[in-house]
């Protein structure tokens, strides 16, 4: 009676916990929310008006820059070195590099959707990381892919100087290509 007891009030403790952190982030993200949406207070017109004049002071750039102080900067003279960026911000960066990833997979592998999941990823990951242009040199890969040759493609994958350079990583997406399953150690 004293066991069934015990583990009653452990569930309990385990439950109330899972309800105080599901609190808790319902909390940080009404806060986030609430940072986010501080603009709105103003009508559209003065964000216009705000943004014009930024520009016009801050100029933009598409790439990171020193400012006259020194700091990197990029956007409309936002400051990388004070501010960072925030967890929204990256993911946002990251969807938008993704999706140009994967149109770039589409263009080079016309049966990409066929491949199965997790060769997908290892691709999609390989891709992102290199950039188009390098991941275009891997010339002998690309071809072991499009004859379905998985073996071959792994292997040319590993003779480059990525893999030396990743190490772990590319253990990984060889895995993925030869098996089309995700190591165990993920």
């Amino acid at each position: 009676m004293k066991k069934e007891s015990m583990n009653n009030i452990k569930e309990s403790i385990n439950s109330l916990k899972k309800e105080t952190d599901k609190i808790e982030k319902y909390i940080k993200d009404f806060e986030e929310k609430e940072e986010e949406n501080n603009l709105n207070k103003l009508s559209q017109n003065t964000q216009q008006d705000l943004l014009t004049v930024t520009e016009k002071f801050e100029g933009f750039r598409m790439f990171p820059y020193k400012c006259s102080e020194g700091y990197t900067t990029i956007g409309y003279g936002y400051n990388l070195d004070a501010n960072g960026i925030s967890k929204k911000i990256a993911e946002e960066l990251y969807e938008e590099a993704m999706a140009s990833t994967l149109n770039n997979l589409e263009d080079i592998f016309p049966g990409f959707y066929e491949f199965g999941r997790a060769r997908k990823i290892a691709l999609l990951t390989m891709h992102y990381n290199l950039g188009n242009n390098s991941f275009r040199e891997f010339k002998s890969m690309i071809g072991e892919i499009k004859n379905r040759n998985w073996r071959d493609a792994a292997h040319a994958a590993m003779n480059s100087l990525w893999a030396t350079q990743v190490k772990e990583r590319a253990h990984h997406t060889k895995y993925m290509l030869l098996y089309n399953k995700y190591p165990e150690d993920f």
